[in-house]
């Protein structure tokens, strides 16, 4: 993802060129098997995930809550808390 797209992220939407610019350099893009588990309710998770392409389930037990397409993220609140 490169700053041009990160505008289009609403967390990011209002950032100047410069700050988004040094926000995707810092980005890894991954490409991900359908069905890979990102992270786990309850457990502490590491990483940002802003979606490029496809679709991410979010899940509450065996319950799908909600489906997250192309700029949507999740996350973020990982960044913040610590073990």
């Amino acid at each position: 993802m490169d700053a041009k797209q990160l505008e289009g992220v609403g967390l990011f939407s209002t950032l100047p060129k410069g700050d988004l610019e040094r926000i995707a350099r810092w980005m890894d893009e991954l490409d991900v098997p359908e069905g890979k588990e990102l992270t786990s309710e309850g457990g502490y998770g590491h990483e940002f995930f802003v979606i490029e392409d496809g679709e991410a389930s979010v899940r509450h037990g065996d319950r799908e809550i909600a489906t997250l397409g192309p700029g949507d993220f999740f996350g973020e609140i990982a960044l913040l808390e610590t073990e």
